[in-house]
């Protein structure tokens, strides 16, 4: 899938832009949300635009939102047959991860005006609570997304007894298959980085 125009920073100013303005967007969430995001016109509504939003590119857990997301919110058989999409701008400090009244978002409010608002907001005001964030939208990929996560550890030492570890399993598992030049190879680099690693200083 293609990425989106443009990235989470510019998103976020093409946003702050409408409320700075007073550009009004009433009953138009999904029209806000893929033009800040440079999308063409894909789905009718923003109920349409999360049921085809694939598996994958799904978040449902509130501590796992991230900013750039979009996220959506819709209770089946209300008055608002269109459901509702929004930005995730981020958290506020000193509430927990999963805490909706800590996470803020972008969105197009009662009149059109856009405006920041808790996640919290659109179940207690509208009484639509949260189904999912997303890392895609129309069709398009948030760029941000697309990368693998890097694992963070606390120091060089602890990267250096997990590569340690990773040498240790491939050992055994070039052993079981039987690859016994590749195993007395790992072995003699297991022994290496051993030996270094009863001098090491961080």
């Amino acid at each position: 899938m293609p990425d989106a125009p443009r990235t989470t920073k510019q998103a976020a100013e093409y946003l702050r832009y409408q409320a700075q303005h007073n550009i009004r967007w009433s009953q138009l969430c999904l029209k806000l949300q893929r033009s800040a995001r440079g999308l063409p016109g894909v789905y009718p509504s923003a109920l349409s635009a999360a049921l085809h939003t694939p598996e994958k590119e799904r978040v449902y857990k509130v501590e796992n939102l991230r900013r750039g997301m979009v996220s959506y919110s819709d209770r089946a058989g209300d008055s608002n047959p269109y459901g509702h999409v929004y930005f995730i701008i981020g958290r506020k400090k000193g509430y927990s991860p999963g805490n909706p009244d800590g996470v803020l978002t972008w969105t197009n409010l009662s009149g059109g005006v856009v405006g920041v608002v808790p996640l919290s907001y659109y179940m207690n005001s509208w009484g639509v609570p949260f189904q999912f964030g997303a890392t895609w939208l129309n069709g398009y990929d948030f760029s941000e997304f697309d990368k693998a996560p890097v694992p963070v550890r606390p120091s060089l030492s602890d990267t250096y007894q997990h590569a340690i570890e990773d040498v240790k399993k491939s050992i055994k598992f070039h052993k079981d298959k039987g690859h016994n030049n590749l195993v007395t190879a790992l072995e003699k680099d297991l022994e290496r980085m051993k030996n270094r690693w009863e001098t090491w200083t961080d």
